[in-house]
């Protein structure tokens, strides 16, 4: 068992420091650490002081930038005072500066609708808006203002441009675009104007139909030709025709005109005729040459060799024989009396 020594023994080999010299140095300072103490006291009450006066002062004052407008909240409640552009003062730690802006925002919108006649649309619309000062804070206690073109006006256009779409036809579309676009932005307008809300600026960007609908449109163009080409040949022919049968009432009023003269001639010739005898005769010295046969034979009769029907018709010989004609005569042939008496004799 070791050996241990008496705690008597070892409570005499201790060495043990004077405890009042040792309290009387630590509680006095000396004159200088007074001082820096002092200092550091004051200076610490200066920044409390200086930090809480800024403090304060800094929430006494709203400053509101250009194009926003300033909405107070009282513990948390909107009060009906707006703030324009500029510093203003409110009360420190109960009121709140809500800024809403006035500045112009753009936005893209893409949107997808069908025209009345089934056929796909897509659109990419650009508008510019921006919220009227008056009504910032009717459209804070409606909604968060910042959030307003995500939440409330891109949902919005979505909508209207697919139900305006579904009023017309895809050829419409294309022949009205800027009649739609119009129309569409003042449906936009009419219904973000109770906000406060007002578009600047609204374009139909691109609006783009189906492939299908330009290979229908290319098929009923090529339909819509070969009608055309199909009319165009029938009136073509139509015209053929006419122009046909106008020169066929040409003809048969030419025809008509000649048979006309010749029966209006040959009525001329008979009442001339009836009225003198001696045209026959006349007619027959006009167109007899004056020559005679060269050779006769013997025992025929020379009145034979020149036929009256040669000259004039058989009718009218027959109608201009005179009265009293001498025995022989007979219409049809004959040569005159001169000529005959003097072959006679």
């Amino acid at each position: 068992m070791p050996y241990k020594e008496p705690a008597e023994k070892i409570n005499k080999t201790e060495k043990t420091v004077p405890e009042k010299s040792f309290d009387k140095s630590i509680r006095q300072p000396s004159a200088g650490g007074k001082k820096f103490v002092k200092f550091l006291k004051r200076l610490l009450v200066f920044i409390i002081v200086t930090g809480a006066a800024g403090l304060l002062v800094w929430q006494s004052i709203a400053a509101v930038p250009v194009s926003h407008t300033g909405l107070i909240l009282r513990f948390g409640r909107l009060r009906q005072s707006v703030y324009q552009e500029g510093l203003h003062f409110k009360i420190p730690f109960a009121d709140k500066l809500v800024l809403v802006s006035n500045q112009l925002v753009s936005s893209q919108v893409s949107a997808e609708a069908r025209t009345k006649d089934a056929y796909s649309l897509a659109a990419e619309i650009s508008l510019s808006y921006h919220v009227e000062q008056d009504s910032s804070s009717a459209l804070y206690q409606k909604t968060n203002p910042d959030a307003y073109g995500r939440n409330v006006l891109l949902p919005l256009v979505r909508e209207s441009f697919k139900n305006l779409a579904s009023d017309y036809s895809a050829a419409e579309l294309a022949e009205k675009r800027q009649e739609f676009a119009e129309k569409l932005g003042g449906i936009i307008q009419g219904k973000i104007q109770p906000d406060g809300v007002k578009t600047d600026v609204f374009s139909l960007v691109e609006l783009n139909l189906e492939e299908k609908y330009y290979a229908d449109l290319d098929a009923r163009k090529a339909l819509d030709q070969e009608k055309a080409r199909q009319a165009l040949e029938l009136e073509n022919q139509r015209a053929k025709e006419e122009l046909e049968i106008e020169l066929e009432k040409e003809r048969a009023e030419q025809i008509f005109a000649s048979a006309k003269a010749q029966a209006d001639g040959i009525r001329l010739i008979q009442e001339a005729l009836l009225a003198s005898p001696d045209f026959v005769n006349y007619v027959k010295w006009n167109r007899w040459d004056g020559k005679l046969p060269l050779v006769v034979a013997s025992g025929s009769d020379i009145h034979t060799l020149i036929d009256a029907g040669d000259f004039v018709p058989q009718d009218a010989l027959q109608a201009s024989e005179p009265a009293g004609a001498p025995e022989g005569y007979s219409g049809e042939s004959f040569i005159p009396d001169m000529i005959t008496g003097g072959l006679t004799r």
